[in-house]
């Protein structure tokens, strides 16, 4: 089922009807939205002996080999084992594969997800094919961070950005999953419309640490939170968290009117504007404790 992407169902359910496809498409946004669900949602639509709709539950013989994950013309590219990301090799196997005919329908889709971790000898290989792409050939890549995507390659793809989710579509995906509304609920605030973020904020003590805050007058507390920056290993996951304690800290000098909590919102701040560069995650959080420790003991 797909969740809170209806203008990009409208938009390629225009697209199928009118056998209107490009070669590549780019599907950017923050990690946990459903942006590779939402090409194979896409390729099965494009793909379907029967024509269904999007989010109609099909038992054709084309739709149940993409719920088995086995359909020969969506190929989900995947970095090899012994690998964190997509590599040229992959590339090469593409190459070998792009120029055959479909099986099964009048499209091939490939799916490359996380394609910003790709090497750039392996972008330099995929533009090649991308720029000679076999007929019928549509190319779906996935990236959490656009801006590390070679010009080249944007050039030649049409970008669409997916938004983050909103609470409601979250709590309907996080319930399917069987997890507690209730618990949802808590997490929903400093998850930022990722389902993903608030799996791990689920699967963790940090659904605890809302009621903490609120309770919370005065820096002692504040810090609690900031040594729970020290267990999280993802940039999401920082990213997310550190506006959760900037949102709370900016209605804590509304009501208190202390200007140490403004400093202390400027120092986390320049922190999260770090996220987008490639800096190493423990210096990061080491950064920010000592930023944090630093107000404290100015008491100003």
């Amino acid at each position: 089922m797909i969740y809170g992407h209806d203008k990009y169902i409208k938009y390629f359910e225009d697209i199928i009807k009118n056998n209107r496809f490009v070669n590549g498409y780019i599907f950017h946004g923050i990690g946990g939205i459903g942006k590779k669900k939402f090409a194979i949602e896409v390729s099965r639509v494009a793909l379907c002996q029967n024509n269904s709709s999007f989010n109609e539950d099909c038992s054709c013989g084309s739709c149940n080999l993409i719920k088995k994950g086995v359909h020969p013309d969506l190929i989900e590219v995947l970095p090899y084992k012994d690998r964190k990301s997509i590599g040229i090799d992959n590339i090469r196997e593409i190459t070998d594969t792009v120029y055959f005919s479909s099986f099964m329908g009048c499209y091939k889709f490939y799916i490359l997800d996380n394609f910003h971790e790709m090497s750039i000898e392996g972008c330099n290989a995929f533009l090649k094919t991308l720029e000679e792409p076999g007929e019928n050939v549509v190319f779906f890549i996935i990236t959490d961070n656009i801006n590390r995507i070679i010009p080249t390659i944007k050039s030649r793809c049409l970008q669409l950005r997916f938004g983050r989710l909103k609470n409601d579509d979250m709590l309907k995906i996080l319930t399917s999953l069987g997890f507690d509304a209730e618990e949802i609920k808590l997490v929903l605030e400093f998850s930022g419309g990722s389902v993903s973020i608030a799996m791990q904020h689920l699967n963790s003590n940090l659904k605890d640490q809302k009621e903490l805050f609120f309770n919370s007058d005065g820096f002692g507390d504040i810090l609690i939170h900031c040594s729970n920056i020290l267990k999280l290993s993802e940039k999401e996951e920082l990213r997310y968290y550190m506006m959760f304690i900037i949102k709370k800290s900016l209605e804590m000098y509304r009501l208190t009117n202390r200007y140490s909590y403004l400093v202390f919102i400027n120092q986390i701040l320049d922190c999260y504007r770090m996220l987008d560069y490639n800096i190493n995650i423990r210096i990061l959080r080491a950064n920010i404790l000592t930023k944090i420790y630093g107000v404290v003991g100015e008491k100003v």
